[in-house]
């Protein structure tokens, strides 16, 4: 994807006592140092999006303004080197390994954060990086020990909080403290979650949509229920189909009446059948990408046969009625009948078991032409499914 991760302005009080990074943000001023080493640097890429870090009544300020941006890929980072406030030397020992912990609350949610815990030598960032679903706005205590970090005597030792494709909105990130430190037993605390790891090899629960549509901001008061595909083989009508196109959104609904009041455990899946598709390959970062958002609970229920643009979002913005951080985007399988799968971490899961969120929207990134098979299809095979397991 996009992961370079670095970090911001911010302002550093260290504390070496017990041989520990602490930034308790009460020192007059935040420091900064672009290169990272003596002080919080900011960065950013993949899209227009601004961050800063700044220090005010003994809080940091992680403040990342996309609203410039276009395509909502962006990453943007605050960073700072740990190095001189550790013990290194412990650190390159085997059993050891180095902890980073924040208390931080987000202006919206839910939202991921991710930290970053890397060396100057690091190549690959994705096995260095733990997210953070963050479920309301108020204060959470986060932590990872990092304990695959390759370190060798001489390295510089960086953390790093990340916030990326949080929506085409202003996101800040208020922040109590950070602290790094190197442990021989882990204490992870708010379920830090790799980045797409390997799925789980069985699935105990099945659920195929119980409602789907198709609302379109070009035909706002139009509704689409009918939306067919031609036979490719025949020649002739086919069967109703979900589609995704620039104006195109695919909303689809899962009833989860039955496992109320139960945990998810681990990650799940959405599977899509592709039925067409059409695209423009370009060099351009994730363009012809289908992405995943949750529909809020603050949304109407979904009904094939009625909803429209305009119905669905009442004149509201699209970020009150779904959430502008995807969860997952991928290239669609571009073969006929072909099965697109979408990950959806625990807490997207859980969200949907117990209602907060009413569903998935589903929407290209991109030049993106996409149909898939509906509710409507014949036998439950090709319908939109999810698996996933439960407690």
């Amino acid at each position: 994807m996009k992961l370079l991760f670095a970090a911001l302005a911010a302002v550093l009080v260290c504390h070496s006592a017990g041989a520990a990074f602490v930034e308790d943000f009460q020192g007059k001023t935040l420091a900064v140092d672009p290169s990272f080493k003596t002080g919080w640097g900011t960065l950013t890429g993949s899209g227009e999006a601004t961050v800063s870090f700044t220090q005010k009544n003994r809080h940091g300020f992680m403040t990342v303004d996309a609203r410039k941006d276009r395509r909502n890929i962006y990453w943007a980072l605050i960073k700072r080197a740990v190095t001189k406030d550790i013990d290194m030397a412990a650190l390159t020992r085997p059993g050891h390994a180095l902890r980073m912990e924040m208390k931080l609350r987000l202006s919206d949610a839910p939202r991921r954060v991710h930290f970053q815990i890397n060396t100057n030598r690091t190549t690959d960032f994705h096995a260095n990086l733990r997210e953070f679903d963050i479920g309301d706005t108020d204060w959470h205590t986060i932590a990872w020990t990092n304990t695959g970090l390759d370190v060798k005597p001489g390295d510089d030792v960086f953390i790093t909080l990340g916030m990326t494709d949080m929506g085409r909105a202003l996101y800040t990130a208020e922040i109590a403290y950070v602290k790094a430190s190197v442990v021989e037993t882990p204490n992870d605390l708010g379920n830090p979650l790799p980045y797409r790891p390997a799925l789980p090899a069985h699935f105990d629960n099945t659920l195929t949509v119980a409602e789907d549509a198709i609302i379109d901001s070009a035909y706002p008061w139009a509704n689409l229920k009918d939306w067919t595909e031609l036979n490719p083989d025949e020649g002739t009508l086919g069967v109703h189909v979900n589609a995704i196109s620039g104006s195109q959104i695919t909303l689809l609904k899962f009833d989860f009446s039955t496992f109320r009041g139960k945990k998810a455990d681990g990650w799940g899946t959405l599977e899509l059948t592709t039925t067409t598709a059409a695209w423009a390959p370009t060099n351009l970062e994730e363009f012809g990408y289908l992405r995943a958002v949750e529909i809020k609970n603050t949304a109407p229920d979904i009904r094939r046969d009625s909803v429209t643009w305009d119905s669905f979002f009442a004149g509201r913005p699209v970020l009150d009625v779904l959430n502008g951080q995807l969860f997952f985007d991928v290239q669609p399988a571009l073969q006929r009948n072909g099965k697109t799968v979408i990950e959806i971490n625990p807490a997207v899961m859980q969200r949907l078991i117990d209602g907060t969120s009413k569903g998935i929207a589903l929407y290209g990134q991109g030049a993106l032409n996409f149909s898939f098979a509906s509710s409507q299809a014949p036998g439950d095979g090709a319908r939109p499914t999810l698996r996933f397991n439960a407690k």
